[in-house]
């Protein structure tokens, strides 16, 4: 799908894990993409030899860790991406509209002073 959208036009960011696409095919399907980094998670409480060590069963994170995790950081920098993409737009409606008034102004003297010189 990403490919699709790609060659649609569209902007495709990857921010985080890839468990779904091999190095080579996600580079030609994204624009950008970034793994993040950060906290992971609290620490593993359990032996190498306990079954538990393979779960996900850890502890909690601290409170001032919890807004720096990989997932965090990713959803912020896809946020930024999104906000500074949307200025970008508005700015090239505002130049856009700019250009308009600034041709419908020019219109507007040049044949305000074609009339004026026709009719002396």
């Amino acid at each position: 799908v990403l490919p699709y959208r790609g060659e649609a036009g569209y902007d495709v960011q990857w921010y985080g894990k890839n468990d779904n696409m091999d190095n080579n095919s996600i580079a030609a399907s994204t624009d950008y993409r970034t793994g993040g980094s950060g906290t992971e998670y609290g620490s593993n409480p359990y032996d190498v030899g306990d079954p538990a060590y393979y779960s996900f069963l850890w502890t909690p994170l601290d409170e001032d860790k919890v807004n720096s995790t990989t997932d965090a950081n990713n959803v912020g920098r896809a946020i930024t991406f999104l906000e500074d993409r949307a200025a970008a737009k508005r700015a090239a409606e505002v130049c856009a509209t700019r250009a308009h008034a600034l041709s419908l102004s020019r219109s507007l003297s040049l044949s305000l002073s074609l009339s004026l010189s026709l009719s002396l």
